[in-house]
């Protein structure tokens, strides 16, 4: 069977306005944890008192470059943005180190000042060999946007899963802004589960299926915003295809374990995103994304993303 991803890869990006997974089918959890294999022999062998020694996973290293374009529909002040950013971890068991730097600019259609902004994301992942992971890291924000320049968030997670057939698990995110008085202080919790069904080498190809929930609260005032979302992706051959929507209601939301913040004061109610991901070769992978994001701002709007990463493994 297709052994698949348990969303452990992620890419930040500024206010969420697009939501990508990278990595769909290189950086599967069975490359890293160690397994035992069963030996048969053909005759009998020595007693002794050795135990069997699991090999060590080879240490994986990914750099993933990214560009993308942003286009603003409907009754909004933004026009258009651009987004490029570099991506890059490296896993040695038990711990695997994720860093993400990134810079976007957003253009306004009236006199309002083109926004710039860069995220910083550093995350540990480290994995106890007993189907448990655990993470935790920080993302930093240096933005024009002066309620939320200098914003940090906490990440916490934990993840259960059975290799091969399912998963579920929480992450709890803090975000702290604390550049001017109105800047709020956001609390965050997301479960979420998922699991495998399907034949890789089947005409459909195997599937991976996941749900969420995310909470959000405005400490400051009280206010709470929930959400859902679906995701399934297809594994064939060398193609991996996802499908995700979510509806709700959402504000300085996080996702993508804690690489995507929201940090523009605006309300999202829903989106779709669509992305294929052709493997070139064993260590190379070429993806395109679309998402679209409706979003209110002088009434309803929208937004269009279309995003091209390249990665590397080795």
């Amino acid at each position: 069977m297709k052994k698949t991803l348990l969303a452990l890869i992620a890419c930040s990006s500024l206010f969420a306005q697009y939501n990508f997974l990278i990595g769909d089918d290189l950086d599967r959890i069975d490359r890293y944890i160690p397994h035992t294999k069963k030996v048969v022999y053909n005759k009998p062998q020595p007693i002794t008192n050795t135990k069997p020694i699991a090999p060590k996973p080879k240490k994986v290293v990914v750099f993933l470059p990214y560009v993308g374009m942003i286009n603003y529909l409907k009754d909004t002040t933004k026009e258009k943005g651009y987004v490029e950013g570099l991506y890059f971890s490296i896993f040695d068991f038990p711990f695997k180190t994720e860093m993400d730097v990134e810079q976007t600019s957003i253009i306004y259609k009236d006199d309002t000042p083109d926004l710039y902004q860069g995220d910083f994301t550093l995350m540990v992942n480290y994995y106890t060999g007993n189907n448990l992971a655990y993470k935790t890291g920080i993302h930093y924000i240096d933005s024009t946007d002066l309620e939320t320049d200098g914003g940090m968030v906490f990440a916490l997670g934990a993840l259960y899963y059975k290799m091969y057939e399912y998963n579920y698990g929480l992450d709890l995110y803090y975000s702290y802004y604390s550049n001017v008085e109105t800047a709020p202080k956001i609390f965050q919790i997301t479960p979420k589960a998922g699991f495998n069904f399907g034949n890789y080498y089947s005409f459909l190809g195997s599937f991976y299926l996941e749900a969420k929930v995310d909470y959000i609260e405005n400490l400051d005032t009280s206010d709470t915003y929930f959400s859902n979302s679906v995701k399934i992706s297809n594994y064939k051959g060398k193609f991996t295809t996802t499908f995700s929507y979510w509806n709700g209601e959402r504000v300085y939301a996080v996702e993508n374990g804690g690489f995507v913040v929201n940090n523009l004061n605006e309300l999202q109610t829903g989106g779709i995103k669509f992305s294929e991901n052709y493997k070139i070769s064993k260590s190379i992978s070429l993806k395109f994304t679309y998402a679209k994001t409706k979003f209110k701002d002088i009434g309803d709007a929208e937004s269009d993303l279309y995003l091209l990463s390249y990665s590397y493994s080795f």
